[in-house]
């Protein structure tokens, strides 16, 4: 099967097998649309189907500066996205190079963008079934880089959607690598940090894996002087001699 696009800079045909599909005019328009506002050596590495291509692509316009990574990044990521229906390979590959360029020291709303548009990639079933391993991969660095606490920061809502969608793009607590990002969840679900920008964090983490979070009270700063705490432990001591009076009347005299 063949599928001819035009893409700003010409025309590119993808070989599968099977029937002809011919892309709608919807999509192709679309994709024509999003590739054009690129600027033309970033366009051309796009239409390499190289990830490598991308991502130096995108290193050199930015010229080490990351905030302007992380635009060109969501604007890879959003060619991507249009991609998916014509050429999911060539759009996984876009979006391997635009995670590879993410900065996520520097969390703003473009870097947020980037990742939000890379996890609805891995989350296309066209992209799942001609590189399960590549969605796998990207999934889980996506959801390592949104929980970084400058990431989290920019928008907490959309963190959580998209740990919740690379979670499920990967099959959930079923494989290997649903549960290497359940453990990410629960450690964001644990994290000061992301629960200084966002109080609902742990719930909300923990809800992408149906668990419950457990909130333990915490100490008010008056009452810290008195010896006075939050959520009240049995003490040890107690206990221990409760027991040991126990096992006293239960001996034999």
């Amino acid at each position: 099967m063949k599928i001819i696009a035009m893409l700003g800079l010409g025309v590119m045909g993808f070989a599968f097998t099977g029937g002809i599909v011919v892309a709608t005019a919807p999509e192709a328009q679309a994709q024509v649309g999003q590739a054009a506002q690129l600027p033309p050596a970033l366009r051309a590495a796009v239409q390499t189907g190289n990830a490598n291509a991308v991502q130096q692509a995108i290193s050199v316009l930015s010229g080490g500066d990351p905030a302007q990574s992380n635009a060109l990044s969501q604007q890879v990521a959003g060619v991507a996205r249009q991609m998916v229906a014509i050429n999911p390979a060539a759009a996984m590959a876009a979006a391997q190079g635009a995670m590879a360029s993410v900065n996520v020291r520097q969390g703003t709303s473009n870097a947020m963008g980037a990742l939000t548009l890379i996890a609805a990639v891995v989350s296309s079933p066209q992209v799942q079934q001609v590189d399960p391993a590549g969605v796998t991969q990207l999934s889980t660095q996506v959801a390592t880089a949104v929980t970084n606490p400058s990431v989290y920061g920019s928008n907490p809502a959309g963190a959580i959607q998209i740990l919740a969608d690379t979670y499920n793009a990967v099959g959930g607590a079923d494989t290997s690598a649903g549960q290497a990002i359940a453990v990410l969840i629960r450690q964001g679900s644990s994290d000061p940090a992301l629960n200084i920008q966002n109080p609902d964090n742990p719930g909300q983490m923990l809800a992408i894996l149906n668990e419950q979070s457990r909130p333990v009270t915490p100490p008010r700063p008056e009452n810290l002087a008195n010896g006075q705490g939050g959520t009240q432990l049995p003490p040890i001591v107690d206990t221990l001699q409760t027991t040991t009076k126990l096992f006293k009347r239960s001996s034999p005299s």
